[in-house]
Parts: structure tokens; sequence; C-alpha cells
């Protein structure tokens, strides 16, 4: 069934093309090493869950406290396990702030006046700004984006898919 349908007359102007999130991993120091192993600077993925979970369930007295563990510190030439490659918390934290950056999650705390909770009420929350940024940024999405407000038609119906397709996106 044909799909007719036409453009908002005052939109589309490109003013420019910036550089998406794959773009700017490819400009990094490190490039050329996550080419080789998507956990660089990490060993490999074993490496790296212990480095994630050490980071986001310690503090970094613990983490420092774990890695002088003989378990950890013994010789891993005779044994089964092997030693992680990071040797102290700054060592591990260094790398942590090296791997490409998402955005964080926000977290706040509500109360209400005139209302006692049990248990603290958190709103945990992103940056809409920063999500859109990117959002718009990521390769992955690049061909399935609209930007121009637009009206499709099938058998002299009005078709729905995205907001781009709505009423509100033509009115703005």
């Amino acid at each position: 069934m044909p799909v007719t349908g036409i453009c908002h007359s005052q939109s589309g102007y490109v003013y420019g093309i910036g550089r998406n999130m794959l773009d700017k991993l490819e400009d990094d120091q490190y490039a050329h090493q996550w080419n080789i192993s998507p956990y660089y600077p990490f060993h490999d993925e074993g490496e790296w869950e212990l480095g994630k979970f050490l980071v986001e369930n310690l503090t970094q007295t613990q983490i420092t406290k774990f890695l002088k563990l003989k378990w950890v510190m013994r010789n891993n030439d005779l044994s089964y396990y092997a030693r992680p490659s990071f040797t102290t918390k700054n060592h591990l934290l260094d790398w942590m702030d090296s791997l490409p950056y998402f955005i964080p999650w926000k977290v706040s705390n509500i109360k209400f006046r005139g209302y006692m909770t049990i248990h603290p009420v958190e709103l945990v929350w992103h940056n809409v700004l920063e999500v859109v940024k990117q959002l718009f940024s990521d390769p992955t999405f690049a061909n399935h984006m609209t930007f121009n407000p637009h009206i499709a038609n099938t058998k002299n119906q009005c078709k729905y898919g995205d907001y781009m397709s709505a009423n509100m996106a033509w009115k703005i």
C-alpha cells in the first residue's frame, strides 16, 4: 500500500555535521589498543569484571586491603589464578577513568512536608539534555532518526510512527 506525505516547509536545514560518539572514541589515545582488546587497559573480560566489582562495591581503603591479600599477591607463575595486572587502587581507578564515559545516574532525596516516610524517597534520574546529546551522537541510531516534522498518509489516513509524525511536532 503506497505511502504519501509531505515535510514541514520550514524544517530540515543542516547547520553542520558534528562528531558522533564513535568518532570521539576513535580519537582517544587508547583507540588502537581497543581495536586489539575491547577490555583494554584490562587484560581480559574477567579482569575487567573484577575491577568493576571492586570499584562499585568497595571503598578505596577496602580495594587497597584487597590488593594486599596474600591470595592476590602470590606469584602467578605457579598458580591457576592469575594476579590482576592492576596492583594498587590508584592504578585501578586510573584505568577506570580512561574508559569511555557515559551519562551518569543522579539521585535526589525527596522529602514531603507534613508526611513522614519509613524509608527515604529517592528520585533516580538523568540530565535529559546530556541523554539526548548522547543518543543523537550514537551511530547506532544514525539511520533511524527523523529530524523533519512530516505527515504520512496511507489511503487518506494519517500514519503515525514517531514524534516527528505527530501533530505536536508539526505545530512547533
